[in-house]
């Protein structure tokens, strides 16, 4: 795949996926086999038995959409547009220290231009199941691996995907509170100019249909970049999302949070983010993840 890639712009994706794996949202029970038990299967299993994949396409940075798909191997592949994919394997597993990424796997192939980044299973505060989330960006250089920013990207995007809760799953009454992590990059114009990670906390009421969180990201130099207020989301199904405009940033910026339950019970949510303008004009967009 790397070949083939080669041939046109190279890709760089930077992503936080808490773990692999993904589902239709309609697998009721689970049978894996001896010594699996039957129920709702977790991400992994979902991957690891071929149970198909739950993604919604995301618009990227320059309004295209893009798709994501896991393997059977837990090979995450994207694809924008209907272009030729981009896949990172386990293999592509290497060694790098930045704070910014404490707890995160790196993903680099040998020109270290194609990257990506996974959580380190049971080391990040999401810690989910069910769900995975992440960003990516489409670039021709390795300056992203060692931080050497701003670099410019062709494309970028977010992304989330997993086992989604049924619609007749969810609850119809009490609420649930959601804490997990966020990740995400900040552009000006193409450029990428900052990396963010941070936490993510959510409040649903599923009586009233709603549910509203906050994200509050550090940049790749463990400064303090702001925070996201969503504003409230309505929940439809087992989804959620608010106005174009409804989420605020600290720095101005406006836009647009949607995602998912996840789990047999809504036991963890997964989203994305994409907000534009403010004092630096800039665009910030990312996803999140947490569980109750």
């Amino acid at each position: 795949m790397r070949r083939q890639l080669a041939k046109r712009a190279e890709w760089a994706l930077g992503a936080f996926l808490v773990t692999a794996g993904c589902s239709d949202g309609n697998n009721d029970r689970f049978d894996g086999g001896i010594g699996n038990p039957v129920g709702r299967p977790t991400l992994e299993e979902s991957i690891q038995f071929g149970l198909g994949v739950d993604d919604v396409p995301q618009a990227t940075l320059t309004n295209g959409t893009a798709e994501v798909s896991v393997s059977r191997a837990f090979d995450v592949r994207v694809r924008v547009d209907g272009g030729p994919d981009a896949t990172w394997r386990d293999s592509d597993l290497v060694a790098l220290s930045t704070p910014i990424l404490d707890g995160v796997e790196v993903y680099a192939t040998d020109r270290s231009s194609d990257f990506f980044f996974r959580s380190a299973i049971g080391t990040s505060n999401a810690n989910l199941d069910y769900a995975a989330f992440g960003f990516w960006a489409q670039t021709g250089t390795a300056g992203v691996l060692d931080m050497r920013l701003p670099v410019r990207v062709d494309d970028a995007g977010p992304l989330d995907f997993g086992v989604r809760t049924a619609s007749r799953d969810m609850p119809f009454s009490g609420g649930a509170s959601y804490d997990g992590e966020a990740i995400g990059g900040e552009f000006q114009g193409r450029d990428l100019v900052s990396i963010l990670r941070g936490s993510f906390a959510a409040d649903a009421d599923f009586g009233r249909g709603l549910i509203e969180g906050r994200i509050s990201l550090d940049d790749q130099d463990g400064l303090g970049w702001g925070n996201i207020d969503t504003g409230v989301m309505d929940i439809d199904g087992s989804r959620f999302g608010g106005g174009s405009e409804s989420a605020v940033a600290t720095r101005g910026q406006t836009g647009r949070v949607e995602g998912a339950f996840y789990g047999p019970d809504a036991n963890e949510v997964a989203g994305t983010f994409r907000l534009r303008g403010g004092l630096d004009g800039t665009t910030v967009l990312g996803a999140f993840g947490g569980r109750d």
